[in-house]
């Protein structure tokens, strides 16, 4: 990648991307120095977007090309694409993360909150929630989701849940994570203890 001084005066930022009258640069994360500023080459300063995801990544676009970080989507139309936290969506695909999901349907898309359904199929960070009843699942938050069989986390069958008493606890955070069912107490899917009356 090139290297380009910041130009103080038209200087912007546009978190986690900033722009100036000659670029845009996305401003990352290196190991060895800790910040890079990594030039995104071809992007229009006049036309370029920001949208950023609160757990997974950024987008941006101008008015020909759509990046996720400072990666090129070569695949994505940039004419069409919008942000629907964390997806990013054109006419064609719907990303996770910058990567296409395979066989998902951009036309039928609905946002469930961490799950997302197509006409087809149910998805939990771009993968097919394998086995899913499409017609009768809920997101039930804190990555935990049901439908008429079957109780999940981060999108696989949550063994030994009892279906028909299974709920999450109120309180949403990921540091919690807590679930019951009448026999046990689950956190971040896993048996945390049995429930005894």
């Amino acid at each position: 990648n090139q290297k380009r001084k910041l130009d103080t005066e038209t200087f912007e930022v546009a978190f986690p991307y900033l722009i100036d009258k000659d670029g845009v640069y996305y401003l990352g994360y290196n190991p060895s120095s800790n910040i890079s500023l990594v030039v995104l080459n071809n992007a229009d300063p006049n036309t370029f977007r920001s949208f950023l995801s609160a757990m997974y990544g950024s987008y941006g676009k101008d008015k020909n090309f759509v990046w996720y970080k400072d990666k090129l989507l070569s695949e994505a139309d940039a004419k069409t694409f919008q942000f629907k936290d964390p997806h990013g969506i054109d006419n064609n695909h719907i990303f996770m993360e910058g990567i296409v999901v395979e066989d998902a349907d951009p036309k039928t898309y609905k946002r469930l909150f961490e799950y997302f359904s197509d006409n087809k199929n149910i998805y939990f960070k771009g993968q097919k929630v394998i086995g899913a009843d499409k017609n009768t699942f809920v997101d039930l938050k804190n990555f935990y989701a049901r439908d008429a069989n079957n109780v999940y986390y981060f999108g696989k069958v949550l063994q030994n849940a009892d279906l028909a008493t299974f709920k999450v606890d109120e309180f949403y955070g990921y540091e919690t994570n807590t679930a019951r069912d009448k026999n046990y107490e689950y956190q971040f899917g896993k048996i945390l203890r049995p429930i005894t009356e």
